[in-house]
């Protein structure tokens, strides 16, 4: 039973500012369990929402693509030698 006058969880997230939150802390390199500890919500919970939650999936994968395309770059540019 829900305790009177206080929103499921998902309802705080799932707003624009929520996920904006989110896609932040993604960008930021934050893997799925620090995100989770972040939101205040299980591990679990947080893959049952990501695998049945269009908008909440689509936001994490854009985001960390972000963050991975970052790493990437950095790789690359020490590979090679790259200097600023």
């Amino acid at each position: 039973m829900a305790t009177v006058g206080r929103k499921p969880k998902y309802e705080e997230w799932f707003t624009e500012e929520g996920l904006l939150r989110i896609q932040g802390w993604a960008m930021d390199g934050l893997i799925d369990k620090d995100i989770a500890h972040n939101m205040g919500i299980n591990l679990s919970t947080f893959y049952e929402w990501r695998n049945n939650f269009t908008q909440f999936s689509d936001a994490l994968k854009k985001s960390k693509e972000v963050a991975d395309r970052k790493v990437e770059s950095e790789l690359f540019k020490k590979a090679t030698g790259f200097f600023i």
